[in-house]
């Protein structure tokens, strides 16, 4: 099982055929098709013979560069010095995370680092916006159900499953309910740009 919800603390296992039945959004299956038959039938790319008699040049120094790793699994893209909030952190204290980290989302754990909610800045916002947050804890404002995914889920079902479930920031977590990491839409945008191929059709 590569998912769990967090409700309350208590892991409850999710299928990930379940996560993404309720969406009415089909899957890309146009493109996969198309990435599939591009790599079947690949172009084949004339080389240019070597200018010594087609021979390899015995003095040349170039060496080849090393191909990046593939990226597959959640472990590989995760941000794993996660910073986190406590569920009995006041309204203000948790904005001055959100102001100074400048981050989008915080897990909530509780005394046992066990992780039990999940907060945005919107969240932030609108209790800010509704009523008088002095008196406010973050176990008020947080979403007590919080999806996760596992270390080896597939990079493929990760975007599929942020992306239909309309969730910005997925944790990453073990066996034992520990937090692992975090993945966020920049983090796999950034693994696009910088650390090669993800192998989303594998």
């Amino acid at each position: 099982m590569s998912y769990w919800i967090y409700n309350m603390g208590l892991a409850v296992p999710v299928s990930h055929d379940l996560l993404l039945r309720q969406n009415s959004v089909k899957p890309l299956a146009d493109l996969a098709k198309a990435a599939n038959s591009e790599s079947q039938n690949p172009t084949e790319t004339p080389t240019k013979a070597n200018p010594v008699h087609g021979r390899t040049n015995p003095y040349a120094q170039n060496k080849p560069a090393a191909e990046p790793m593939p990226i597959r699994y959640a472990e590989d893209i995760m941000s794993t010095n996660v910073k986190v909030l406590y569920n009995d952190m006041s309204f203000f204290d948790a904005w001055e995370k959100f102001k100074t980290l400048r981050y989008r989302h915080f897990p909530v754990l509780d005394v046992n680092n066990l992780i039990v909610g999940i907060i945005s800045d919107r969240d932030m916002l609108a209790m800010a916006a509704s009523q008088k947050p002095s008196m406010i804890r973050i176990n008020q404002i947080m979403k007590s159900q919080v999806l996760t995914c596992a270390n080896k889920t597939s990079i493929k079902d990760v975007c599929q499953v942020m992306f239909r479930r309309h969730v910005g920031a997925l944790p990453v977590t073990d066996s034992k309910n520990q937090l692992l990491g975090m993945i966020t839409r920049s983090d796999i945008l950034r693994a696009m740009i910088k650390n090669g191929p993800i192998e989303l059709w594998a």
